[in-house]
């Protein structure tokens, strides 16, 4: 089979998943399988998903987009709701394959203009794609009106027999709650079909393949039907079905798709229901004077204008929190959520690092008790202290005997030098000028709306000129004591503006150590505080290059010991390679074990970011034995994160664990990681890291796992992992 081949049949399944929002490909079996319950209907949606799909791949469009169903579910609903109305031939076939095609250069313009406002173009392809054949039949004089539904037993005995028919009959003879029942039916019109099998078992899909799917589905659904009750409003069943699942939809969409499942996506369910409610009231009235259906039209008024109206909010953080990286499942967009929010929590700053090198003190914080007031609270004053805590040497009668004094000092990171102040004598100690406040100065410009400015240097120790670019680490001054500066220290801020004296504003440090006395700790855009001793992170070269991957490196392991049960069916040999995808992501992909791992480094901390593929991999193993690294060796420094409990647990434990995981989570996994020895600190030659993984249930320990990585002058040369005493070990080979 071709490449193109596999695209357009892998877009199949995936285009009846999408119908959910998912490309989950059982669930697309599973719906495709449904919706042949009405062979007719099933073939002519079938007939639909290939023909769009194998138009879009003639065109040229994204082989992604064309495989993960993107261009296939609108032309799908469409072909499913002609194939329903009329007898099957080839009159019938004829006219679906156009509409479908139609219906993909809808979804396709649709995509291209509402890309310009990051907005997705949801259902609205296939209602305009329906209306157009719904119109139109009406002078089909060789269509021939459905008589299927009436003969139900009949169709269902074709499709499956006796037992079929059976199971039909003991569903539908169940007294089932009109509101239960109702959801069922509901269920089973968005694939078309109007009986209960079909809505039971699009349920039991939707349960697979997402608990927080499937709960906002009821929720959804419970919510408009409440809202029903208590305005009056008329519920028709026949009517009712047709309509019902833009409850249902918008539920889905809103709560869990394009809102992080929460609290605040929850309730935000909750309000826009019974608009929903509304709309569907009124515009069926609307469409009915034209013989038209609203299918899906109020759940695609609300979602696209709630998202819009969330993309223009002045202050995002009060808000729901949108979905930036569609993961295609409530579960996976949580999960996703939880870990960038952990781990980079703050993925829009740009890394700004110390000015300086080796342990420094901050003197004075933001709002500090002496100078950092009002307008200019949010900035630090750091001197260097010796083992008493004192600032000089001898009396201190003069700014040399204080440490700090003639110390070089560094951008803290890329930019332009956008204004200069230099000239100004540095004082006596004691002494202040209040003249020219600021001293010797240097603001540098790191992109718009960021600059970062550098005050009381040494006069005559800038080694820059105004426009300059400068690179983070350069050498661009001293430290002195001019300006408002009764005794020499650095004064450091954030402003929005270039001018020297700009009001400041609160923005976090990217990676540097803070040393509180007992052990070092690694620090992540935070804000340091009156008293913390704090130096920028001290890279080892030997560490740094072995977690730099390449594109193109290749790395070849071969285990040598496996006694760890859960492990044995590994394969001896493990082949990776470094690669690249689209948007710049570097990842590692097992070429022997179908596993890939997504890799980030900042250029001071390396980061597994997500695994997708076979846990019982070598790949990984690795992924969880280096799952954050920072560059600098530090015997006392103790790295620890958190690991997505869905790249950790059994899919069992998750699927209970899903239901409560929008609210509460109390499924864990920790990760711990040590600088364990060093063979020389000066010129390493060899290096140990040790890390944990602990699975937890609340505070309780499930099980842990060991897991040792040597590291030499070619990288890394040896993983051991332990788990309850047993072991596997890994040598790093020469790619082969």
């Amino acid at each position: 089979m071709t490449e193109n081949q596999h695209i357009v049949l892998a877009s199949i399944p995936r285009s009846y998943a999408q119908v959910f929002f998912s490309n989950y490909s059982f669930l697309g079996w599973l719906l495709l399988g449904i919706s042949f319950i009405d062979w007719v209907a099933g073939t002519c949606g079938l007939i639909a998903v290939i023909a769009a799909n194998t138009i879009a791949w003639l065109l040229g469009y994204s082989s992604e987009m064309i495989n993960q169903g993107m261009y296939g579910f609108n032309a799908l609903l469409v072909g499913l709701g002609t194939g329903l109305g009329f007898q099957p031939g080839w009159e019938l076939f004829s006219i679906t394959i156009f509409a479908a095609v139609f219906t993909l250069f809808l979804t396709l313009a649709l995509e291209g203009i509402l890309y310009k406002y990051n907005l997705p173009y949801l259902s609205l392809p296939f209602m305009f794609g329906m209306w157009m054949v719904m119109l139109a039949s009406r002078d089909f004089q060789s269509l021939g009106l459905s008589e299927r539904g009436i003969y139900t037993a009949n169709e269902l005995f074709t499709l499956g027999g006796k037992p079929l028919v059976d199971l039909y009959y003991s569903i539908s003879h169940i007294d089932w709650p009109p509101s239960i029942r109702t959801y069922l039916l509901s269920l089973g019109a968005i694939f078309f079909q109007t009986n209960l099998l079909a809505g039971m078992l699009i349920a039991l899909g939707l349960l697979l393949f997402s608990r927080i799917a499937f709960t906002l589905s009821v929720l959804g659904f419970s919510i408009a039907w409440g809202f029903y009750q208590l305005t009056g409003a008329s519920i028709h069943e026949l009517t009712y079905t047709y309509i019902g699942f833009n409850y249902i939809l918008t539920a889905i969409a809103i709560g869990g798709i394009f809102l992080v499942p929460s609290f605040k996506s929850y309730l935000w369910t909750a309000i826009l229901l019974p608009i929903v409610v509304m709309l569907t009231l009124s515009l069926g009235k609307v469409f009915l004077s034209f013989g038209l259906s609203v299918y899906s039209l109020p759940f695609n008024i609300v979602v696209i204008t709630f998202v819009y109206v969330l993309k223009l909010q002045l202050e995002p953080e009060k808000g729901p929190v949108e979905v930036t990286l569609q993961e295609n499942s409530p579960e996976r967009n949580l999960y996703h959520f939880i870990n960038t929010k952990q781990r980079f929590s703050n993925p829009n700053y740009l890394p700004v690092s110390l000015p300086f090198f080796g342990e420094w003190t901050v003197l004075q914080g933001h709002s500090g008790e002496y100078t950092h007031k009002d307008e200019w609270k949010h900035a630090w004053d750091f001197v260097i202290t010796d083992d008493e805590d004192q600032q000089y040497r001898g009396d201190g009668d003069w700014v040399t005997d204080y440490y700090c004094f003639g110390k070089a000092i560094s951008a803290p990171g890329d930019g332009t030098v956008a204004e200069l102040l230099e000239g100004v004598p540095d004082n006596k100690i004691g002494d202040v000028n209040t003249h020219q406040n600021w001293g010797n100065t240097i603001v540098i410009k790191h992109s718009d709306y960021l600059y970062s400015k550098l005050s009381h240097l040494k006069e005559g120790s800038i080694k820059v000129k105004k426009g300059e670019f400068v690179k983070q680490g350069q050498n661009i001054g001293e430290v002195g004591n001019s300006g408002r500066s009764p005794y020499p220290h650095l004064h450091m801020q954030f402003q929005v503006l270039p001018n020297i004296g700009a009001p400041t504003f609160s923005y976090p440090l990217g990676q540097y150590i803070l040393n509180n006395g007992k052990s070092a700790e690694l620090r992540s855009f935070a804000i340091p505080r009156k008293g913390d001793k704090i130096s920028s992170i001290r890279k080892t070269k030997l560490l740094e290059e072995a977690m730099h991957f390449i594109p193109g490196e290749r790395l070849h392991f071969r285990i040598i010991k496996n006694d760890i049960p859960s492990y044995r069916r590994l394969p001896e040999d493990s082949k990776w390679i470094v690669d690249t995808t689209s948007r710049n992501e570097s990842r590692l992909i097992s070429e022997t074990e179908q596993a890939v791992a997504w890799i980030y480094n900042d250029g001071q901390v390396h980061y597994f970011s997500h695994f997708k593929g076979k846990n019982k991999s070598l790949l990984y193993l690795f992924f969880l034995g280096l799952f954050k690294v920072q560059s600098g060796f530090y015997s006392d420094l103790e790295i620890k994160d958190s690991i997505p409990a869905n790249l950790v647990f059994p899919k069992g434990w998750m699927f209970f664990h899903d239901f409560t995981a929008p609210f509460f989570r109390f499924l864990h996994a920790d990760f711990t990681l040590q600088y364990s020895s060093i063979d020389n600190p000066t010129m390493p030659g060899l290096i140990e890291l040790t890390a944990t993984v602990e699975k937890k249930i609340g505070n309780r320990q499930l099980s842990q796992m060991t897991f040792k990585t040597e590291i030499g002058p070619t990288g890394i040369n040896k993983i051991t992992v332990e788990e309850d005493g047993k072991k596997l070990i890994a040598l790093c080979e020469e790619p082969s």
